[in-house]
């Protein structure tokens, strides 16, 4: 039996993985350095498992955990805080559009296109 479990131990893939069980929900929070430079980046994860599963948002660290995890689609996009109102909203449906073939529901998450903007 010992021999089964050792067996088992060597050809299990998720043995090494440090897994994270659920993604920890994150609040973005705009820098000076941010504005300067006229986006933040953000970062998403969703069950790989299920596309119609809730999309959340993480910090940089919970991001970097889930990444290693099977078991997570991870995406990170630029989100534009700084332009005229037309701008910064095609340009973040832009970058959402990039990321829906890995993530469909995330154009469900991000339905304010000006969010964290001055304008």
């Amino acid at each position: 039996m010992d021999d089964m479990i050792n067996r088992y131990k060597k050809v299990s893939t998720f043995q090494n993985l440090n897994l994270v069980a659920f993604p920890i929900p994150y609040v973005c929070r705009v820098k000076k350095a941010d504005i300067k430079r006229g986006f933040i980046e953000r970062r998403f994860v969703q069950k790989v498992n299920d596309r119609l599963s809730p999309v959340t948002e993480v910090s940089q660290n919970n991001y970097l955990q889930l990444a290693q995890n099977p078991l997570f689609n991870t995406i990170k996009l630029r989100w534009r805080i700084d332009g005229t109102k037309e701008e910064i909203k095609n340009s973040n449906r832009a970058s959402i559009s990039e990321h829906l073939g890995k993530m469909p529901q995330l154009k469900n998450r991000l339905v304010n296109l000006l969010e964290y903007s001055k304008k």
